[in-house]
């Protein structure tokens, strides 16, 4: 069960992304809340970066699916589970699962991330951490 979430990405009280203790990402959205390995994430959000903005009526890669409809209206499968929205609520999740993205690649990449790869290099003030 998870009790600590910390929200990397918000638009409101009901569409959020957080990350919980157990590194799981809890991406709510109304009524759903759909979880995913921080892996599993990054590759749903690399597949909407990819095919967000296309207007194909099906593409689908491994376990995501996005359909459009002529009014650019979206069906977007995830796994079993399926969110349908209209063009400007897809416009706001597409933004909060590139803003959640970026800050799970910069976590990754924060200085204590270090003892787990004590042979990578990295420049902390670059990644503007002092």
């Amino acid at each position: 069960m998870c009790l600590n979430m910390t929200v990397i990405a918000y638009g409101n009280e009901s569409r959020m992304i957080s990350q919980c203790e157990h590194g799981t990402i809890h991406l709510i959205w109304e009524i759903s809340t759909l979880r995913l390995s921080e892996p599993d994430f990054l590759f749903f959000a690399e597949f909407l970066e990819q095919y967000g903005t296309s207007d194909e009526s099906k593409v689908q890669q491994a376990w995501c699916m996005l359909e459009c409809d002529p009014h650019h209206n979206r069906r977007l499968w995830i796994g079993q589970v399926g969110l349908v929205l209209d063009a400007v609520d897809f416009i706001e999740l597409l933004a909060l699962v590139k803003e959640a993205a970026a800050m799970i690649q910069i976590d990754f990449l924060a200085p204590q991330s270090l003892l787990e790869y004590p042979n990578l290099q990295v420049n902390p003030a670059a990644l503007g951490h002092n």
